[in-house]
């Protein structure tokens, strides 16, 4: 298993590439990713992580484009930033999400911060007056 931390300075490693580019995430460039990125990361780590964030493009003959599942991204970007508490105002907590979220370009669709996708590891309770999220494994103790 990928340490969290470095997980994600491998994962930003390749969305600033990205966005240096200004690609759309609905069309990276692969070989060039792996090429770029290998003086600073072993190739093999990188390819394992973008192989899980990004799939090949149906239509591309070429076998280099391809365009990122935006649910594993925006998930793994969730559960990152849930793993340095273990309670959050929910509001505050899925603005923090979306700010931590690559740029994209112009005319590409944004990613969102949708706490539906954080299914399995985040505990929501909502009440009258306020609405908090919860890290489901560091927390859950205190709700017995």
């Amino acid at each position: 298993m990928v340490d969290t931390d470095y997980h994600m300075r491998v994962l930003s490693h390749i969305c600033n590439f990205v966005t240096e580019n200004s690609w759309s995430y609905n069309s990276v460039n692969k070989t060039e990713t792996l090429q770029a990125l290998r003086e600073i990361e072993p190739e093999f780590v990188i390819a394992q992580i973008f192989d899980f964030y990004f799939t090949l493009k149906s239509d591309e003959k070429s076998g280099e484009k391809c365009q990122v599942n935006r649910g594993n991204l925006s998930r793994f970007f969730g559960e990152y930033l849930l793993q340095t508490g273990t309670s959050f105002d929910l509001n505050e907590f899925v603005s923090m999400w979306s700010q931590s979220m690559p740029e994209v370009e112009d005319g590409d669709e944004p990613f969102s911060a949708d706490v539906s996708c954080l299914k399995g590891v985040a505990l929501v309770i909502a009440k009258p007056f306020f609405c908090d999220i919860h890290n489901l494994f560091t927390s859950y103790s205190s709700y017995r």
